[in-house]
């Protein structure tokens, strides 16, 4: 008999496009030169959280979903057991690029409960899971497209998905889970300087992940 477990973390509201049927395989990009490089989050001195900007919503979705399926790649680079540890080293590293800081946390679950993790400490941990092999897949991925502005300057928004997870041992699969998530993303202001002018730019970010209801399937 299944089990369930929920959770309360951030559950969006507003109106959402919802990319119904969209399925990302991660498996399916398993070289780190199909990814380019994110850029890095600005540094403290270069944020500009008073800044006023205009953000367009269009190219904040895009920016948004596309920093959402580039960690789908890592993850799938950094749990595939044919690749060396030179290869999950990076893709780990391109991860953490990802996130706004290294104190951004992601929450997992399983049959013993809810842990959280640092990200580093997280993508290092997949890396050293104990199964032959590990195949992840994202369903339903909603873009929630209302942005607020934090106390900080900056904006938030949240991407709802739902993770499937299969471990295998012995070509047989030993562990399996279905877990909807929340992904909070953050719209940074910040100010870069080319020719010798200071410019206004943003870019876009990804931050704490949350587990919202884990069902496992043993």
């Amino acid at each position: 008999m299944n089990r369930i477990e929920t959770n309360k973390f951030r559950k969006p509201g507003g109106w959402k496009f919802l990319l119904s049927g969209l399925l990302i395989l991660w498996a399916a990009f398993p070289v780190l030169a199909q990814v380019e490089p994110s850029v890095k989050a600005p540094t403290a001195e270069e944020m500009n959280g008073e800044a006023t900007i205009k953000i367009d919503p269009e190219l904040y979705s895009q920016k948004a979903l596309q920093k959402t399926a580039d960690l789908g790649t890592y993850l799938a680079i950094i749990s595939d057991r044919s690749n060396s540890m030179a290869e999950a080293n990076k893709a780990v590293e391109l991860a953490v690029d990802l996130f706004i800081n290294e104190d951004a946390e992601v929450e997992v679950s399983g049959p013993e409960g809810r842990n959280r993790y640092k990200v580093r400490a997280y993508l290092n941990r997949l890396k050293l899971l104990e199964y032959d092999k590990i195949e992840i897949s994202w369903t339903d991925i909603s873009y929630v497209s209302d942005l607020k502005k934090g106390t900080d300057g900056n904006y938030y928004g949240v991407i709802t998905l739902q993770q499937r997870f299969k471990g295998f041992k012995d070509n047989e699969v030993v562990y399996g889970d279905v877990t909807e998530k929340n992904i909070e993303v953050m719209v940074v202001p910040y100010q870069k300087a080319a020719d010798g002018v200071q410019q206004q730019k943003w870019d876009v970010f990804l931050s704490d992940v949350g587990v919202v209801v884990t069902k496992f399937d043993q």
